[in-house]
């Protein structure tokens, strides 16, 4: 075990899980007023249940055993996961290695709420969720990550633009087409502060989104930290010429 290692996948743990309550910030000062507490609830209220059926049954089924699609219950509440050392040939034990993985179902389902805002009672959410994480997240996680079906094939998958973005993305445009048009689409962000706060917190954690994907305090760590960080400041000039291109000089 590399204690160095160790700190650095601990450190960005917490900065993915920052990213939720930085996307409920986010999202609830982008939407309408009535539906301000509601939209910042909701992410919130998937920490607890994607933290819950991680810790019961995702992390087995996402990283247990090595079937093609899903994996097994071998570590059903974390049975079996030691948190002295690797049985991974990585240098930080398998419970910090099971606490980073944990933060990324958190993230990747609450980013689906962000398409039903306000349109999707709380109690069918939470059964939603619960079953896409364990339906949909758990065996995409597992054939990708996991050693199933398509990192057999060669699939790579650095920081989650499958099993996250991809999976999350596909979701919400679905849940999008099945409920509908939006009876209001004019409105302007009501909390643009939100907005600015949120964005602020999902950018210092997408550091440890990225970086922390290392697995470890190393080169490969450092080049996704210069890569995001390039990123993200060339999307913040490219938004503002396209707000002064659009509303001018008064903006």
């Amino acid at each position: 075990m590399n204690t160095g290692d160790l700190a650095w996948v601990l450190i960005s743990a917490a900065l993915v899980w920052l990213m939720t309550p930085g996307l409920a910030l986010f999202y609830g000062g982008l939407g309408e007023r009535r539906n301000l507490l509601h939209t910042m609830f909701v992410p919130i209220l998937i920490i607890g249940i994607a933290t819950m059926v991680w810790f019961t049954v995702g992390y087995s089924l996402a990283f247990g055993g090595a079937g093609d699609i899903i994996g097994n219950f071998k570590h059903l509440f974390l049975s079996g996961v030691s948190f002295t050392h690797s049985t991974k040939s990585l240098t930080i034990p398998d419970g910090a290695f099971a606490l980073f993985q944990g933060m990324f179902p958190i993230i990747t389902a609450a980013i689906i709420t962000g398409s039903v805002i306000g349109r999707v009672r709380i109690k069918a959410m939470i059964v939603f969720i619960t079953l896409w994480l364990i339906f949909i997240y758990t065996p995409l996680a597992h054939m990708v990550w996991g050693g199933g079906l398509l990192a057999k094939l060669g699939a790579i998958d650095f920081a989650g633009g499958t099993v996250v973005h991809i999976s999350s993305g596909v979701t919400g445009l679905v849940l999008a087409l099945m409920i509908g048009h939006r009876h209001n689409d004019k409105h302007v962000p009501v909390r643009p502060s939100y907005v600015l706060i949120g964005g602020a917190l999902l950018w210092v954690g997408w550091f440890g989104f990225n970086s922390g994907s290392a697995l470890a305090a190393n080169g490969i760590a450092v080049l996704a930290l210069v890569n995001t960080w390039l990123a993200s400041a060339a999307g913040v000039l490219t938004w503002g010429l396209a707000e002064y291109k659009m509303h001018g000089p008064g903006i």
